[in-house]
């Protein structure tokens, strides 16, 4: 930050060779400089959501009668539009999610069966293998789908507290 010192001589004209001028033997001095000085001003409002502010709706009656009204309108609307499809989301994903437990358990239930069809057969060895690996890849997407649900709580919870 500069002293006081340094702001007059910042300020100070610079010294002209012949400010003075002789006419005649009178000492006439030249006016002092122009200084021109610009100011100017800027003004910025900024809002966030699906309404503008009391005074704002204000100035579009002013301009619009029952522009107000319409806008408001306007985002009560949009706004039931975005839950009508936020609706749709979570019914399609919870509708996809239990077709995907049904196929899944259909499918295990079909390599039990071909297991225990295998053993009874007289092929024991196929039969077990086959049985064990339907035990193992179920108990491997039960531990996948809590640990899946666990980190996507945690991220829910981060993204709520605002902690990243």
């Amino acid at each position: 930050m500069p002293t006081k010192k340094h702001e007059v001589a910042r300020n100070k004209q610079p010294q002209r060779n012949n400010p003075q001028k002789q006419t005649g033997g009178a000492v006439v001095s030249s006016p002092p400089p122009i200084r021109r000085v610009e100011v100017s001003s800027a003004k910025t409002e900024l809002f966030s959501g699906p309404l503008p502010p009391p005074q704002v709706l204000a100035q579009y009656n002013d301009v619009v009668p029952g522009g107000a009204e319409r806008i408001i309108a306007m985002a009560e609307k949009q706004s039931a539009h975005r839950m009508t499809l936020e609706k749709y989301v979570v019914e399609s994903e919870s509708r996809r999610s239990n077709w995907g437990l049904v196929a899944g358990v259909v499918v295990a239930l079909a390599f039990l069966a071909a297991s225990v069809i295998l053993i009874l057969s007289g092929y024991p060895w196929p039969g077990t293998v086959i049985g064990g690996v339907d035990i193992v890849s179920l108990a491997t997407v039960f531990v996948y789908g809590s640990e899946s649900r666990r980190k996507e709580r945690e991220q829910r919870l981060r993204t709520l507290t605002g902690s990243q």
